[in-house]
């Protein structure tokens, strides 16, 4: 369904030039019924800008909710406490100066990487179909479905996660399970 079409009259468009300046372009969007893109070209054809603080759709608050959280949540968090995207938080970040000590930020990669191996685990248990390509389940398991393939004659190249078979080998449907369970994909050698 196509917007209306706004008809720019001259109270509009000083009403429009006084809020650009201190008001994120999706707000303008929904107060004028227009799409950002069209927002942003009413703008370039005024010669608006943006004032520094509103640079990346964000207010005051934004850059001290930003400098506050900064090191105990992940830049997702801060982000979606915020109302504003990851990006926007990491250019804020970036300049008010903040930076994470290595410790820090290791422990918020660790907890990231956890909580989505996590979720992976769970869509396996449950039969769903994976959204990271990434093995799931300990290294030691990994390596004895390989050793166990490798002895029943199928192919697996080290550092892959592919085992291959042929179609005259016997195969074992055990054995296959187990490796599929570990992360493994078999494919036909051809």
């Amino acid at each position: 369904m196509a917007r209306p079409k706004t008809f720019w009259t001259l109270e509009l468009m000083e009403q429009f030039a006084e809020e650009y300046a201190t008001t994120p372009n999706h707000i303008l969007a929904k107060r004028y019924r227009m799409s950002i893109s069209s927002i942003r070209r009413k703008a370039k054809e005024l010669n608006l800008y943006k004032d520094a603080l509103c640079k990346y759709k964000s207010t005051f608050q934004t850059w001290i909710l930003v400098q506050e959280l900064f090191g105990d949540f992940s830049y997702d968090e801060i982000a979606k406490k915020a109302g504003v995207c990851r990006k926007t938080v990491q250019r804020i970040a970036k300049s008010l100066g903040c930076q994470l000590v290595r410790e820090e930020r290791n422990k918020i990669i660790a907890i990231g990487t956890s909580k989505g191996l996590k979720s992976e685990l769970r869509r396996r248990i449950f039969g769903i179909t994976t959204k990271y390509n990434r093995p799931i389940g300990k290294d030691k398991s990994r390596y004895e479905a390989a050793e166990q393939l490798k002895q029943h004659g199928y192919i697996v190249i080290k550092g892959s996660m592919t085992a291959y078979y042929n179609d005259t080998m016997e195969r074992y449907e055990d054995i296959e399970n187990n490796a599929i369970t570990n992360g493994f994909r078999l494919l036909l050698w051809e």
